[in-house]
């Protein structure tokens, strides 16, 4: 009986294109290419409904950053940061997560925040 090499039928001829599935022990120095962020965006036809600082927002991609919900709101992502606001449930602050992933859905509420001490003005009167 012949030996079969790997990727080849009886007849010595090698697949088909078109057969499906996938085995990667085939080739296990084959690496992966990752995409930069922008590009792994996905666009689902959909849109999606938030508010920001109390203005309405809207958006196509399905994740979106905290700094590209800032950007989009014309907010200065150098001076601010975001947090999301739930009703009932503490606010969550992407102050260190910028560049975190959050899934869009309709009716998301944001606020902005400026980074930095915050001053406070003080009146003394007679």
């Amino acid at each position: 009986m012949p030996t079969l090499l790997r990727g080849s039928d009886s007849s010595g001829s090698k697949p088909s294109e078109k057969c499906s599935g996938r085995n990667d022990n085939l080739f296990p120095n084959k690496k992966e290419t990752v995409k930069p962020m922008e590009m792994q965006q996905e666009t689902r036809g959909e849109k999606f409904d938030y508010i920001v600082d109390d203005e309405p927002q809207s958006t196509d991609q399905k994740y979106l950053t905290p700094n590209q919900i800032l950007k989009n709101a014309e907010i200065d992502t150098t001076t601010n940061y975001l947090k999301q606001v739930k009703k009932g449930e503490p606010a969550i602050s992407y102050e260190n997560e910028p560049d975190t992933q959050i899934e869009m859905k309709n009716h998301l509420k944001f606020i902005s925040v400026r980074k930095g001490p915050t001053t406070v003005s003080c009146f003394v009167g007679r």
